[in-house]
């Protein structure tokens, strides 16, 4: 009897049956004579400044902490408190922001990334485009519009001042990751100030403002000038604005923004990669360009792969007939929880900023996954329809590895109709006794009682160890059977 399979059941076998530094400005005179006050909001003005200086911090860190770590933490400390009371004045809060940006961003940086182990002989690239395996150099090569690779190097560190990870405990103690979501709340309430003091303007000087309005102005810059050379034009024929210099200062604020919402999407995405080492390559795939959710697969115990990432829609994962995406993402999912289920879920997912400033839900799975010959990229592809995607025409390789993949996930129904219909007919009879171990996994993912029946019983018969992505259901239940047909003096399978 065929030991149960991720595939549906009732499906009926193939084989068997055929079947990418702004200029700062100076306080807006007009402004004033209008009794408009360009400043920061009472959440910067009543900030409660810290009960120690800004710069000396005693008895706050252990003195075995690394001293870069320590000297990060102070410094990120101290800027935060000084954006937080540079005074009442927008344009003074860019001026210092802009002086200090850099500097804070490489601190969070160290701080939030595990430091690279040290190496005496090599030197390791902090960005890399291709994997230093061949396998996954041809697999980058395939699909390189949907392939982007992140710095994950730190350059506030030379190579000398690295120190043994055991005493690198800012990177994960509560002081650093303090400290950078400071320097992050710094930020975000100086981006939250400026846009009060934009939307303050544009209510006043546009002759319909509304909220959906200020929005359009705030994310589409060809309506921002629109929007601008109107508002200045209706303050010239109603003289409420003398200043010609007022409305280019308006549009400079507006591109500072924008500038600082870059730096917070940069910010958001390292503290959303830390424990990843700095060494590590992070490929993303976009296999749905606006998809709620990005799987991050760190491969923490195959180091030679990559730290990949798929940005994926979780509705079109759910329709699927894998388990695991059905608890992940369908919360009325019913399918027993049995323990290699429970091992194969990750865990709650944590908010994630993409590169184009999009929100998504970021999941940590636990398996290992090398992507061998873009496996699991065909297999999402499937899932979102994306036919295009799939290949017609596959290696024998190719085919194991995606087969490998839907046992991995437990997800075949995207993929029924190209094994049924285009890869099958192909290989099914140039299948060869060195193939007969691939040939009996694939039979097993995709529900080929038949032919798995006759493999079975060919593998029984003739093989003296089992097929290497075998699971073990599989390669249990022949060696029992194989004990009690086989006669005692023939070769067992060496599970």
């Amino acid at each position: 009897m065929m030991p149960s399979s991720p595939h549906q059941s009732g499906h009926t076998g193939i084989l068997g049956s055929g079947r990418r530094n702004r200029r700062s400005t100076s306080d807006i005179s007009s402004a004033a004579k209008e009794g408009k006050k360009w400043s920061l909001t009472t959440a910067f003005s009543n900030s409660k400044k810290p009960s120690t200086p800004a710069n000396t911090f005693p008895g706050s860190l252990p003195s075995f902490v690394d001293p870069v770590v320590a000297n990060n933490i102070r410094q990120l400390q101290k800027y935060s408190s000084k954006i937080q009371n540079v005074g009442k004045n927008i344009d003074s809060a860019w001026d210092e922001y802009v002086k200090i940006r850099e500097k804070c961003y490489e601190c969070c940086k160290s701080l939030m990334t595990p430091p690279v182990p040290r190496r005496e002989s090599s030197v390791v690239s902090p960005t890399t485009l291709v994997s230093p395996n061949p396998e996954n150099q041809r697999d980058h090569s395939i699909d390189t519009l949907n392939l982007v690779a992140i710095d994950t190097g730190s350059s506030s560190q030379s190579s000398s001042s690295r120190v043994d990870p055991s005493l690198h405990l800012g990177s994960r103690s509560a002081q650093g990751q303090k400290a950078a979501r400071e320097w992050q709340a710094s930020i975000e309430l100086l981006i939250k100030t400026l846009r009060a003091s934009l939307q303050e303007t544009y209510n006043t000087y546009d002759r319909d403002p509304t909220p959906e309005g200020f929005e359009r102005i705030c994310n589409d810059k060809k309506a921002r000038f629109n929007t601008i050379y109107h508002m200045r034009n209706a303050s010239i024929s109603k003289m409420m604005s003398a200043d010609l210099d007022f409305f280019p200062k308006y549009d400079v604020r507006f591109r500072n923004y924008d500038e600082i919402k870059k730096d917070l999407v940069k910010l958001q995405s390292i503290l959303g990669t830390s424990g990843i080492p700095q060494n590590r390559t992070i490929v993303e795939r976009r296999i749905s360009p606006t998809g709620d959710v990005m799987l991050e697969f760190a491969n923490t115990g195959s180091e030679q792969h990559p730290v990949f990432r798929f940005r994926v829609a979780s509705h079109c994962l759910r329709e699927t007939s894998s388990p695991i995406f059905g608890h992940m993402f369908n919360a009325h999912f019913r399918a027993e929880l049995d323990d290699d289920l429970q091992r194969n879920l990750p865990l709650p997912p944590s908010k994630y900023v993409c590169a184009d400033g999009s929100e998504v839900m970021l999941y940590r799975m636990p398996q290992t996954e090398p992507n061998t010959e873009r496996s699991l990229e065909i297999l999402l592809h499937a899932a979102h329809n994306h036919y295009d995607r799939v290949p017609r025409d596959v290696q024998f390789s190719q085919f194991v590895a995606i087969a490998e993949a839907c046992l991995r996930y437990r997800c075949t129904s995207p993929l029924e109709m190209a094994v049924e219909h285009l890869w099958l007919p192909y290989w099914r009879d140039k299948a060869t006794e060195d193939s007969l171990a691939d040939v009996l996994l694939i039979s097993y993912v995709f529900g080929l009682s038949e032919n798995f029946t006759s493999l079975s019983r060919l593998a029984i018969l003739g093989m003296t160890k089992p097929g290497t992505n075998w699971p073990p259901k599989v390669a249990e239940k022949i060696e029992a059977v194989r004990r009690a047909k086989v006669p005692p003096t023939a070769f067992t399978l060496q599970i």
